[in-house]
């Protein structure tokens, strides 16, 4: 999975989804690139329009990567 400008935007109920989906496909070996324009990928995501360096992007895609877990597991998160 690669994080793009370029990719589709996903809220975090969607993340969760696409989470849900791999787990339940067996697919338990997931690769997130960040920074990555030019690489190979199956799937191209967007946390923003926006250009970011690239501490930013990591640090929002893991905060993602925690609400879709939070979902998941129909735990609170702060919206």
């Amino acid at each position: 999975m690669k994080v793009s400008t370029e990719g589709n935007i996903l809220n975090s109920e969607e993340m969760a989804l696409k989470i849900d989906n791999m787990s339940i496909t067996g697919n338990s070996d997931v690769t997130i690139l960040i920074g990555a324009k030019n690489a190979p990928d199956e799937e191209d995501i967007s946390i923003s329009k926006m250009d970011m360096d690239l501490g930013s992007s990591t640090l929002v895609i893991f905060e993602q990567l925690y609400r879709a877990y939070r979902i998941l597991k129909n735990e609170p998160y702060h919206k």
